[in-house]
């Protein structure tokens, strides 16, 4: 290679070097000038994130709310689980209604949902926590329409970090709104299928604790339970307060008979957090703990009798074994809530 040769070699090699040291520059200034863009857009995306997504359906609003207010029910209905069918759920507090909490482990993450508001037949308002990725609220409103009940289903997500949180909102919210409506489109088809006898009870089998309480044992004929009842919750709670005892949760009963045409025999009681002192007739005892079949009343006391019956045959057509009395949880205060269309009582029987 003569000299002519090299030198022209060195210029084409300098050359292609210095469009390479540029084609990279162009590369990095693009770069830069995305991640400025995606910063100054961020300042302009919103901070909150609400989405929502409503059906009518044809179905009484006592049996929705029951799909809805009942975290293990959601297994009727939930989109999540249709996503991904190896979701693994397990619950924590009541069966229902507020405390109510059921953590969830799935392909693309894991999390919990709280019911911190039940209002029967109106609303269910739910806390939700994604676990390393924020947390959310969300609700359902029921509104009765002339063409059925109106569900509402509302997701929502507040204060928003800037500036990757404020992207992940709007992600959130193009798919929670696809969660949202397939989960009401499942919960209508649910709903408006279920058979007439299911339609008034849903009957479960589950495990509760035992509860430490405070009890009265007395008789008294039918026409008269309910007089008796406050006589003995007054004298209860008239004791507890005075001794300054905790009342843990709502009053009990349980019947050790039921014979309309003789005394009804049975006891009613308060829960407590740890062993106390009873005064004359009240004493301290313990509510079953074990297996059970379950059931709710909503409404008046009324109509407590024939979700009774229902266990019956529920029992009696499963062949299962009755362990003991039933009892009933009356988790609605009639004196703070007048309204017995919203009264809420859970009828349990203790099982093999």
């Amino acid at each position: 290679m003569n000299f002519s040769e090299f030198v022209l070699s060195l210029l084409t090699l300098l050359t292609k070097t210095l469009m390479q040291m540029k084609a990279l520059k162009i590369i990095i200034l693009i770069i830069v000038a995305i991640v400025v863009l995606l910063l100054i857009v961020g300042l302009f995306l919103p901070k909150n994130v609400h989405t929502e997504s409503s059906i009518s359906i044809d179905a009484p609003a006592k049996v929705i709310f029951k799909q809805v207010n009942h975290l293990k029910s959601w297994d009727n209905w939930s989109p999540f689980l249709e996503d991904d069918p190896n979701m693994v759920t397990t619950y924590e507090g009541p069966e229902e209604g507020v405390g109510a909490k059921s953590l969830w482990d799935m392909e693309d993450g894991s999390g919990n949902l709280t019911i911190v508001e039940s209002i029967p037949y109106e609303k269910i308002s739910t806390d939700l926590i994604f676990n390393g990725e924020g947390e959310a609220s969300g609700s359902f409103l029921f509104k009765e329409m002339d063409e059925g009940i109106k569900v509402i289903w509302t997701f929502d997500m507040d204060n928003l970090a800037y500036p990757f949180e404020v992207y992940m909102g709007c992600v959130m919210d193009v798919m929670m709104k696809q969660y949202l409506e397939k989960g009401l489109l499942n919960l209508k088809e649910y709903c408006e299928n279920l058979p007439d006898i299911d339609m008034e009870v849903e009957i479960t089998e589950t495990f509760v604790e035992p509860q430490l309480s405070l009890a009265i044992k007395d008789s008294v004929d039918m026409y008269h339970i309910g007089d008796k009842m406050l006589e003995l919750y007054t004298e209860l709670e008239s004791y507890m307060l005075e001794a300054g005892i905790e009342i843990s949760g709502p009053p009990y009963a349980v019947y050790y008979n039921w014979d309309t045409a003789a005394l009804i025999v049975f006891e009613a009681g308060f829960p407590v957090l740890a062993k106390v002192e009873g005064k004359d007739r009240m004493f301290f005892t313990e509510t079953p703990g074990g297996n059970v079949v379950t059931a709710y009343n909503y409404g008046n006391y009324n109509s407590i009798g024939e979700i009774h019956t229902k266990i019956h045959e529920y029992i009696n057509k499963n062949a299962i074994v009755m362990m003991g009395y039933p009892w009933e949880v009356y988790l609605t205060d009639p004196n703070s809530e007048p309204d017995t269309s919203k009264w809420v009582t859970q009828i349990l029987y203790p099982v093999e």
